[in-house]
């Protein structure tokens, strides 16, 4: 609501601004509200996916509001993310300031509202405040708009898209990872590639860390591998993959489902498994020293031996000083090694491979064609028909850990793999193999979360808790 807050300052008070009435004015004018509409449309988002009941607040002004209908929330949405890409600059992504909303974006994110909203209430359509509605006609639309116009493309390999595969032209010994080098994978594309279509930038310039406030990549920080104190966060040992706070592992049930002629398993997680005498030092696919690695170190839990690479801390060698540091010591000439605020690469919450594939789920004439372009990506020469149970699968290996599963799940009404493929994993807790995890949906909540008991309390009963949540 705080952002929101900001989008409604912008939108409610831009009578007083003097714009600039040349064509250079009224160009900056859309592009500032543009911005002001998307970012509004993709809070409220937000929110409604994740709590469904809110209060819709549009007016800057201190009101007690009781929530509203989905549908009401969701007509606010749909009309601001229209105005976003009616007033956005129609310009190649490479034209717009990186790190800057775009029409592509706008168009992107109209789709993946639409797609929510209606698989999840079964809609045909999604309401807006004049009483019209967006069609799945409309969104293709833009869909194929931004295919056709953004110059946005798939990076031809799908493993260069992640800084694991980054590699240091001026040090170029010890300075690439075992598996990157046995691949021939190209080298890391960077931030701001031509397949993001929105992503958070980050950076180490703020003053200090407090946790909410930092600028770095906390991510990366929380999903590093935990290891023992005295190891630090620049240990070889575990190289290209440095330390964090151990929340990464990932389940043991995505590992055995996914098929490994999917070059996007080994290609997004980490396999480390523990050590037993007459191993070889080296795992032969990962090429990571696992005598070294601890597992349980520092009271870490649920540890499965599988990590997620794709966000996560990675280090460089630096041969000339004969030292491993995080990667953003060599690209942008950080001073100080401090592992909690390394992190800088960007968090991508859109890429081009989902314009694709959502094109190809509603219907495009060359649904065949996105399809494979995302798929064959992945599983070179695979031909898979275009069907709802395979984009569910293909979306599953495409974005893992990328936060989009388990809204999937709920608006193609799988709920039940929430709790299937979350059940009886086995773990390490402090390094001592056999417990076991289990997550059950409950179905009386719906899929979302209970709203925060201090926020009712604040409202003085007028904001009510959701289904699923109350008493006990």
């Amino acid at each position: 609501y705080t952002a929101i807050f900001r989008c409604n300052y912008v939108l409610l008070t831009q009578d007083m601004v003097k714009w600039k009435t040349d064509s250079a004015g009224v160009a900056q004018k859309n592009f500032i509200l543009g911005q002001a509409h998307f970012f509004r449309a993709y809070y409220y988002f937000e929110l409604v996916k994740t709590f469904e009941n809110v209060p819709l607040q549009l007016e800057n002004k201190s009101l007690n509001l009781p929530q509203v209908a989905p549908d009401r929330i969701y007509a606010q949405i749909a009309g601001d993310m229209k105005a976003a890409i009616e007033m956005l600059p129609n310009v190649a992504y490479t034209a717009t300031e990186k790190g800057r909303v775009t029409r592509w974006a706008a168009e992107g994110y109209m789709a993946r509202i639409f797609l929510f909203y209606t698989g999840y209430y079964n809609k045909e359509s999604m309401p807006l405040n004049n009483g019209s509605s967006i069609s799945k006609q409309q969104v293709l639309a833009w869909l194929e708009d931004c295919i056709a116009n953004s110059e946005h493309d798939l990076v031809p390999d799908f493993r260069s898209l992640w800084p694991y595969s980054y590699q240091n032209p001026d040090f170029p010994k010890n300075t690439i990872y075992q598996y990157v080098k046995d691949n021939n994978i190209p080298a890391w594309v960077g931030d701001g590639n031509k397949e993001s279509i929105l992503a958070a930038r980050k950076t180490s310039l703020d003053p200090g860390w407090s946790g909410r406030d930092s600028k770095t990549n906390q991510v990366c920080l929380y999903y590093g591998l935990r290891m023992p104190p005295n190891q630090g966060g620049y240990f070889q040992a575990t190289f290209p993959f440095g330390h964090g706070w151990g929340q990464g592992t990932v389940n043991s049930k995505l590992w055995e489902q996914w098929p490994d002629n999917d070059l996007r398993k080994l290609g997004s997680i980490l396999r480390i498994k523990p050590y037993e005498e007459g191993d070889p030092i080296e795992d032969p696919v990962e090429g990571i020293a696992m005598d070294v690695f601890t597992f349980g170190a520092d009271g870490q839990t649920e540890e499965t031996g599988l990590w997620t690479k794709k966000y996560i801390p990675i280090n460089a060698g630096n041969r000339a000083l004969s030292i491993f540091e995080n990667f953003s010591h060599q690209l942008y000439s950080n001073v100080v090694q401090d592992y909690i605020r390394d992190n800088l690469q960007d968090i991508v919450f859109m890429r081009y491979a989902d314009i694709l594939l959502m094109a190809a789920e509603l219907g495009s004439a060359n649904a065949q064609v996105y399809f494979n372009r995302v798929h064959q990506r992945g599983v070179p020469g695979e031909v898979l028909p275009v069907t709802p149970e395979n984009i569910l699968n293909e979306r599953r290996w495409e974005f893992a850990f990328e936060g989009l599963r388990y809204y999937d799940l709920l608006r193609f009404h799988r709920e039940d793999l929430i709790t299937t493929n979350q059940t009886d994993i086995t773990v390490w807790n402090e390094g001592v193999y056999g417990g076991k995890v289990n997550v059950v949906y409950r179905p009386e909540t719906r899929g979302f979360l209970p709203i925060p008991e201090n926020q009712i309390e604040l409202s003085g009963g007028v904001l009510k808790q959701n289904p699923g949540w109350g008493g006990d």
